[in-house]
């Protein structure tokens, strides 16, 4: 998991890499203003020297919490940058998958086209509203 803490006392942003039982394993930062998104999270370098420097000192910092409107949009957004820019599209991939769904199609196209570490972001809620923009769109072509 990664998160976006803020130290503070220094107001210093920092990007942090959790393991699976909640150790810090890596750190980025401190970020610059334009780095402090949590869209950007993936993309980050987590070192783990840098974990150091935090580790011990949990106390001293808070999350940064994400907008919810705003991550909800960006999710929107990727749904439809990934139905745009697949190398199969709906209409392939049903032929290709007999009886297959419109929410199994979404779900193919979440782990197939989206890198690992972007994937390792979202939560069940994030790929829920992924699928339901990818269905209502496979749903809007199949009326058409």
């Amino acid at each position: 998991m990664r998160q976006l803490w803020r130290h503070v006392r220094s107001g210093e942003v920092w990007a942090v890499a959790l393991g699976p039982d909640g150790q810090i394993i890596g750190a980025c930062g401190p970020l610059d203003e334009s780095e402090q998104d949590h869209r950007l999270l993936p993309e980050f370098h987590y070192d783990p020297e840098e974990a150091e420097d935090i580790r011990g000192h949990e106390d001293e910092f808070v999350l940064v919490e994400e907008d919810p409107v705003r991550r909800t949009d960006w999710l929107r957004d990727l749904a439809g940058d990934i139905y745009t820019y697949t190398q199969c599209p709906w209409s392939e991939y049903a032929a290709l998958n007999p009886g297959a769904s419109p929410d199994e199609y979404a779900e193919a196209l979440i782990e197939g086209e989206l890198d690992a570490g972007l994937r390792a972001c979202l939560d069940e809620h994030d790929r829920r509203i992924i699928r339901e923009w990818v269905v209502a769109r496979v749903q809007q072509e199949q009326a058409q």
